[in-house]
């Protein structure tokens, strides 16, 4: 099991308090309703997800002292000062459970509007509601001004903290020790379920909270040598294939951990030994890969990265990546800032000391008429001098 830091969650808790309250008192807003699991958590450090679809389930209304009430679907009754090691959660108030806002619209509107005018409401910056939801708050409170603010929190968010990155830290350390883990014990004979099995199992026993997404893809890529072997298609996801000599696996892993904090990383290796031609091509993917990682500092536009990135592809005669280069990522697996060409992103931001980003490039190669993909991707720290990687994981394509 892996050694976990010393955190100082009051500090966390109160840095990200502070910054909200700023917000509010820089758009002038008096309250903000918050349905977002990130956000919630991110203004109360209430855990509002803990199955995969339960953003929908729960609300909270934040003041501009950010004290919060929270709108919560498994309570029986009302509860005033419901935890004391959370002292700015003033209270939590019983709703209908486990069904999104939408589907029991009514009883919500009702409960909601009740706590906007206990709180003498004037002007509320709001996220992620449904439309039907909204819709209806507007119609019953003609005399509050609903202000849209979700661009403004992603914001707020894009640097970390000392203990933001600790956590962000922490996660890329179980995700990596569960790569590690997965790519020592797989065999032939396993099917991809195992595989993932493996990669949960690790994540969970290190104290991971969940797995965000689980990527698995099995390849023949054998067949696309030889003809007369049997072809199959490639899956994003698990599809109980087995592995054979010679298949590929494409593993691109998230987990939510210590405090809601993510990490995300993509690996290719395979049953064997690669074919030469991929082995080429994943040796030019990592050199461009590194000069993107060794060429960002803080001060550079963020679209840089990519074209650092595509250019070495592109000298080295492989296919650039076409989609996002990456990602900011902290209480969600993708968050601001974003990675792209400038084309493709409202603002080419500049890179701050205190983002954490994912890069995650990809190439094809051509094997006989047929295009092979491959990812790499990794968790990163801006610095003062440049990036430090999060992730603790090798590179070969070679499992042993």
């Amino acid at each position: 099991m892996i050694t976990y830091p010393n955190i100082d969650w009051n500090k966390l808790r109160s840095d990200r308090r502070i910054r909200v309250a700023q917000l509010m008192k820089e758009l002038n807003l008096d309250h903000i309703l918050l349905q977002g699991y990130d956000n919630i958590r991110y203004a109360t450090d209430f855990r509002a997800q803990f199955v995969t679809d339960s953003y929908e389930w729960f609300l909270a209304l934040v003041d501009d002292q950010a004290e919060s009430t929270l709108f919560v679907g498994y309570l029986g009754e009302d509860i005033e000062s419901p935890d004391p090691n959370r002292p700015w959660i003033k209270r939590q108030l019983a709703v209908p459970c486990f069904n999104p806002i939408w589907a029991n619209l009514p009883i919500w509107i009702k409960l909601i509007v009740s706590e906007i005018r206990r709180e003498n409401v004037k002007r509320i910056g709001v996220e992620l509601l449904n439309f039907e939801v909204y819709e209806a708050l507007k119609k019953e409170l003609p005399d509050v001004e609903f202000v849209p603010v979700a661009n403004e929190l992603l914001k707020i968010r894009e640097t970390k903290t000392l203990e933001e990155i600790q956590l962000l830290e922490t996660s890329s350390e179980i995700l990596s020790l569960a790569f590690a883990t997965a790519t020592s014990q797989a065999t032939e004979g396993m099917i991809d379920h195992e595989i993932a099995s493996i990669l949960a199992k690790t994540i969970h026993a290190n104290c991971g909270e969940m797995v965000a997404h689980n990527l698995i893809g099995v390849f023949p890529i054998q067949a696309l040598t030889d003809p007369r072997l049997p072809q199959g298609d490639f899956s994003f996801y698990a599809q109980g294939q087995r592995l054979w000599g010679g298949m590929s696996v494409e593993v691109d892993f998230g987990v939510t951990g210590p405090g809601g904090y993510h990490s995300d990383m993509a690996r290719h290796w395979f049953i064997n030994e690669p074919p030469a031609a991929v082995q080429k091509a994943w040796n030019g993917l990592l050199e461009a890969y590194r000069f993107g990682i060794d060429q960002a500092k803080p001060g550079m536009k963020i679209s840089t990265i990519a074209k650092n990135i595509n250019s070495t592809l592109k000298k080295l005669e492989l296919p650039e990546t076409l989609i996002s280069m990456g990602h900011g990522i902290g209480l969600r697996i993708a968050e601001a800032p974003f990675i792209n060409s400038p084309e493709m992103m409202s603002e080419d931001k500049e890179l701050l000391k205190g983002m954490t980003i994912c890069i995650e490039p990809e190439t094809l190669v051509d094997i006989n008429g047929a295009p092979f993909y491959l990812k790499v991707e990794d968790v990163f720290v801006v610095e003062e001098n440049g990036l430090r990687n999060l992730s603790r994981c090798g590179y070969s394509l070679e499992s042993p």
